[in-house]
């Protein structure tokens, strides 16, 4: 069986905000819909942007990385909650919304 390579991480700012908004636009279940990315689901997506978030630690500067950190801890239980609930509009807009706010901190950079 061949190595695959590892997901890919976002290497700045743009990268990270286009992560996001594929997180947006997959949420709550996380699955790929197309069949070109089978193992894609919530782990790898929020492990993706964690690692992206800790790759510019520096340049976000620890107190935001602190707060966007928080903020996809929430988003993440927002999105649970909304795929445990039959992908509830009220709770997917919530997480939605989490994600709108990490989006403004990472452009005010």
């Amino acid at each position: 069986m061949p190595n695959r390579p590892g997901p890919y991480i976002p290497r700045d700012i743009e990268e990270l905000l286009d992560h996001l908004t594929l997180m947006m636009s997959i949420a709550p279940y996380f699955r790929d819909q197309t069949g070109y990315f089978p193992e894609r689901n919530a782990d790898l997506e929020f492990f993706v942007l964690h690692e992206g978030l800790l790759k510019l630690r520096e340049q976000i500067g620890e107190t935001r990385y602190d707060k966007l950190i928080a903020l996809s801890a929430d988003m993440r239980k927002r999105f649970e909650e909304a795929a445990a609930a039959s992908a509830n509009p009220v709770l997917l807009k919530a997480g939605l919304m989490i994600a709108v706010e990490m989006e403004r901190i990472l452009e005010g950079l």
